[in-house]
């Protein structure tokens, strides 16, 4: 299902867009993509804030290496999130543009 392509008018030709009259969908399509795009943006902030905070209060206040490997885990984890959202904006960004 996740390769399934969805017949939008960013997937379709110009052409074939006017014979399935698709015109009217590409307004819709467009605010899609900002409400995407904007829900990434907000989803990278608030993960880059966790990121900040983790690094402040527990990888910096880390006294031994076991705490300080917990604390690099956590870091971790939350970069990934961050990996993930920033490329979600790319490519909405790239597809309204």
């Amino acid at each position: 299902p996740e390769l399934t392509i969805i017949p939008l008018p960013s997937n379709l030709r110009v052409d074939q867009c006017r014979l399935c009259m698709a015109d009217d969908l590409i307004p819709l399509e467009m605010s899609l993509c900002e409400g995407q795009a904007n829900d990434a943006l907000h989803n990278l902030h608030i993960h880059l804030c966790n990121k900040a905070i983790l690094f402040q209060t527990t990888v910096r206040q880390a006294k031994s290496q076991a705490l300080k490997t917990q604390a690099w885990s956590q870091v971790t984890s939350v970069q990934q999130a961050v990996s993930l959202h920033a490329s979600i904006y790319t490519r909405t960004r790239k597809q309204m543009i």
